[in-house]
Order: structure tokens, then C-alpha cells, then sequence
């Protein structure tokens, strides 16, 4: 095990240690960063733990026991990052990582000899570029989504309206988490994008207020807008929704700007002189197509997202899902219940078919775990996979932009 490198100035310093210590008690880290809130009053200290490189352990699977834990310490924020995707996030020029996890911040690496996530051995300024084109795509994404809003407000078509601005303000949330909390999350749910983004920016995180009745209303508004939508099931939209609806769009544009400017400012700052440094090998330019380029990418990320099924050695074409059990007794508990729910099912059918119901003798017991079949089934989502998906929509919609210009 590492040591931890705390220095004792640190605001909360006894508190941070103790927090460092129970994080490194479960957590397969190669590296903390403790970034202290000193750069806009409303920033708490933000934590960023990075699990080793190959570990069996993932982000997704540590934030529910994380969480726990960071509910006893309200003044930190924290993020958990799987190194593979860490590296590729911050290659593609992410500057939360520049803001939060420079060699100024690292306060524990691990004994061993192997890769730590070190995010100064790159040109920052080539970095910075990347950062801001990719905040300069999604601007013009949101300004596509926005483009048809001032016609539906004029035809009188307010659910079309409603769902234009859920889906603005949404992508608004998308944009400013991934350069504010190092990654973005996929939830349709503005009320989840907000309370997500809301530990590292107070004021973005406030843009609807849950103990106002108005904001409340507005965005279950603006929610059932989308879901009504999506599903083509019209639903009536309070006119005063929109004119509301529209204010909070446009402030929230202009304060997440404002947001970027200042983490691309302070980036700048922070380095200086070392925006110079010579690029490590993976930043060395050479003759590679772009189409080359694209493909190599598509490989590293698919070597990240592509996990749920792994090949069969033995039978050719068929693949594996592992399912994570405590030991034997949890997993005869997870067969039970399935074949307890199996049972009820049909049992529920033959009463519907024939008008009685007949119990089995074999269980003693009828009543169906549902908690435990559930968080079985979320195992086997293929939510990596999902991501996959969306950056490969992503990278299609740049090539088809790409094209038009040219």
C-alpha cells in the first residue's frame, strides 16, 4: 500500500485523511487527487480516485458503497474513475482532469512500479484546443435541438415546445458535467442531471428549486413533455411553462459559458510554461490516415465498453455473462426466487384460464425476493455497451458534419 501525501494546510485536513483512508480500504486505487475548493466560494474540495489499471473492479460497482460513505462528509464532492477511461476521456481533451488531478493535487499513488493516472505528461495547450472544440460541437448541437423552438411557439404547439426545451436544457446539463465533473451521465431526467452536476457547481446545480412550487411544477412539465413525446401520447402543457421555460434555457447557456471560460482560464494559468512540454508518445503526430486513426479508437474503446460477454474458449461463437454472486447460499436465494416467480406466474395464469388457483406444495414459502431478481438483472445490462453506442452516434453525426463542410 502507498502513503498518503496530505498536506497538513489542507482545509478538513484531518477529516480528508480519515476519508482517504476508508476509500483505500475497499478501493483498488492507483492514484487520489484532492482538489480544495478555493477557486469560486461555491466549490467544495472535490476527491478523485482512479482504480488501477486491469483491476476487476469498476466505477460503477463503487459508487453505490461510495456513496454511503460521502454522505458523513456533505463538504466533499467526489469521482471515481476507471483509469483505462479516465485516460481516453482526458486524451480526447477533458479539463477536469487538468483542474482537478494535475501532480499538484495527488496525495497517494500506489507501491507498485506500474501506470498511474498522471494527467501532465501531454501538451496542455493541444489538449485545451480539444477541450474547446468539443465544447464548441456541442453548442452547435444544442443550437440545432433549439432551432425549430420560436415555430412551435408561434403555431401554439406548446407540448412540441416543452419537449425542445427539456431536451436543450438536458443537453445544457450533458455539456457542462463533462468538463465540471470529469463525465457525463445519460439520464433523460433534468431533476437527475441537476442533482448530479450539483455538488461541483451550487448554482447550476439550483437551476429548479424542489421546495418551490413553481420550479417543481415546470419540471414535471417539462419531463412528462419528453416522455409524452417519445411515446405519442399528447398531454396539455401550461402555457405558462414555456416563457418560464425559455429564461431558465438561456440563463443556464450563459452561465455554463461562463463556467467553461473560467475552468479553460484557470487551466492556462495553472500551467503556464508547461503548456510547452514535450508531448508523450501517444500525442506524437504520424502518418496515419484519419480512417486508421478512427479505427484504433473504435478498438480502445471497445476493449473499454465491450465487457458484458466474454468469448467462450471452449464452444466457438457462443460468449459468457458473469453474474456476481456473495457465495453459494446467495446464489441458491437468487435461484429460488426465480423459480418462485416462475411458479406465481403461472399459477396467476391457470387462475385466469380456468378460475381457480393451485398452490404448490414444494414451496413453503411464496413470497419473491423481487429486490434480489432486480439487482441480478441490472448485472447483466449492458450499460457499457450502451455508452459504446452513443459515442459511436456521435462520432457518425461529426463525420456526416464533416462532409457537409467540405
Amino acid at each position: 500500500m502507498g502513503q498518503i501525501l496530505l498536506p497538513q494546510h489542507y482545509l478538513h485536513s484531518s477529516e480528508l485523511k480519515q476519508l482517504t483512508d476508508n476509500l483505500l480500504s475497499f478501493i483498488d486505487a492507483d492514484s487520489i487527487y484532492i482538489s480544495t475548493g478555493d477557486k469560486t466560494p461555491e466549490t467544495k474540495t472535490i476527491i478523485s480516485v482512479f482504480v488501477k489499471k486491469g483491476s476487476s473492479q469498476t466505477s460503477e460497482e463503487l459508487y453505490n458503497i461510495t456513496e454511503k460513505l460521502f454522505q458523513s462528509y456533505p463538504q466533499f464532492a467526489y469521482r471515481i474513475f476507471d483509469h483505462d477511461w479516465a485516460a481516453y476521456s482526458f486524451r480526447k481533451g477533458n479539463p477536469f482532469f487538468l483542474s482537478h488531478c494535475s501532480i499538484r493535487e495527488l496525495v497517494y499513488t500506489a507501491d507498485e512500479h506500474g501506470s498511474i493516472f498522471n494527467p501532465t505528461a501531454v501538451n496542455v495547450t493541444r489538449l485545451l484546443k480539444k477541450a474547446k472544440s468539443r465544447y464548441t460541437k456541442d453548442r452547435e448541437e444544442t443550437n440545432t435541438i433549439n432551432r425549430e423552438l420560436s415555430m412551435y411557439i408561434r403555431n401554439g404547439n406548446h407540448l412540441q415546445a416543452a419537449y425542445i426545451l427539456h431536451q436543450t436544457i438536458r443537453r445544457l446539463y450533458y455539456t457542462a458535467s463533462w468538463f465540471l465533473t470529469g463525465e457525463s451521465i445519460p439520464s433523460r431526467s433534468i431533476a437527475e442531471q441537476q442533482a448530479y452536476i450539483k455538488p461541483f457547481s451550487g448554482v447550476l446545480g439550483s437551476l429548479f428549486d424542489s421546495d418551490d412550487i413553481t420550479d417543481a411544477v415546470l419540471l414535471e412539465q417539462l419531463d412528462s413533455a419528453c416522455e409524452a413525446v417519445r411515446s405519442n401520447k399528447p398531454i396539455t402543457i401550461s402555457i405558462e411553462t414555456i416563457p418560464t421555460a425559455v429564461n431558465k434555457a438561456e440563463w443556464l447557456q450563459q452561465e455554463i459559458k461562463k463556467r467553461f471560460d473560467e475552468c479553460i482560464s484557470s487551466c492556462e494559468t495553472k500551467f503556464g510554461d508547461s503548456n510547452k512540454i514535450e508531448p508523450s508518445k501517444e500525442e506524437i503526430p504520424d502518418s496515419k490516415t484519419e480512417a486508421e486513426e478512427t479505427l484504433e479508437e473504435l478498438k480502445e474503446l471497445a476493449t473499454w465498453h465491450l465487457d458484458k460477454l466474454q468469448p467462450d474458449t471452449k464452444l466457438e461463437g457462443a460468449h459468457i455473462a458473469q453474474i456476481k454472486f456473495a457465495g453459494y447460499a446467495d446464489l441458491m436465494c437468487f435461484a429460488t426466487d426465480l423459480i418462485k416467480l416462475c411458479v406465481t406466474a403461472y399459477v396467476d395464469e391457470e387462475e385466469n384460464n380456468y378460475g381457480r388457483s393451485e398452490s404448490s406444495s414444494l414451496i413453503v414459502s411464496p413470497r419473491v425476493n423481487i429486490r434480489n431478481v432486480l439487482e441480478t438483472v441490472i448485472q447483466l445490462l449492458p450499460l457499457k455497451e450502451a455508452e459504446y453506442l452513443d459515442i459511436l452516434s456521435e462520432m457518425f453525426s461529426e463525420h456526416q458534419r464533416t462532409l457537409k463542410k467540405n
